[in-house]
């Protein structure tokens, strides 16, 4: 599945489905995914710029900026 996938990133230039995060993170977290091909996947996505893990929006980013990493309040 993962060698079907990868090459056809390409295809959407950018513009991916709305599913296309829900569907890689479904093929990620499978427990019967190899580690190569779970590698092999997440390096096309970061070549093509699938955010799968939304980890890449701007209000993101801006949170986690600006919480502080050691909780303070118990």
């Amino acid at each position: 599945m993962v060698e079907a996938i990868c090459p056809r990133l390409n295809l959407f230039a950018r513009e991916y489905p709305m599913f296309m995060p829900q569907a890689i993170r479904g093929i990620m977290e499978h427990p019967k995914l190899n580690r190569s091909d779970r590698a092999h996947l997440d390096s096309y996505t970061k070549m093509f710029k699938l955010d799968w893990r939304r980890d890449q929006e701007i209000n993101l980013k801006e949170e986690f900026m600006c919480t502080h990493p050691i909780y303070l309040n118990p």
